[in-house]
């Protein structure tokens, strides 16, 4: 059996700020991860419409589910202009992102993370944001060719 990726055309209570809704899916646990995108902000290489963005969803997620773990960091002077930013984040030079996991946060039984992240759309001057939940048994192994074996 496989994981199915899938196109959500509308999720229980969208947040304003974000416009398209995918979905993983697994047959042994049925929806396993949910990723919402915001509009992508172009003529921008600082992403600072992402960022703003950003920030106000993490301090939305914040107030519901605690502190996140923060990764938000430029590996090199090289990239640390502003202007740089969406193009340090297309090479890897420069993370701006947080996750919330059940362990340290208050997630709940059905919910296994929250990563939130800015990415670079084009390495240039187009950015987003992506918000990701992730539920119980997205992480475990996909069964493959041993889905029914023991019944043949």
């Amino acid at each position: 059996m496989a994981s199915y990726h899938i196109v959500l055309h509308s999720v229980p209570n969208p947040h304003p700020s974000f416009k398209s809704y995918m979905g993983s899916w697994r047959p042994e646990h049925g929806l396993v991860r949910v990723m919402a995108t915001s509009e992508q902000f172009g003529d921008d290489s600082t992403a600072s419409s992402a960022r703003r963005l950003y920030d106000q969803v993490k301090r939305q997620l914040t107030q519901r589910y605690g502190n996140p773990e923060s990764n938000e960091f430029v590996s090199d002077e090289v990239w640390a202009p502003e202007k740089d930013f969406c193009m340090a984040l297309e090479n890897g030079e420069r993370a701006h992102a947080c996750i919330w996991t059940r362990l340290d946060n208050q997630l709940g039984d059905d919910l296994e993370k929250i990563f939130l992240m800015v990415n670079s759309d084009d390495g240039y001057e187009t950015s987003s944001v992506s918000l990701i939940y992730e539920f119980p048994g997205f992480d475990e192994a996909t069964v493959g060719d041993d889905y029914g074996l023991d019944s043949l």
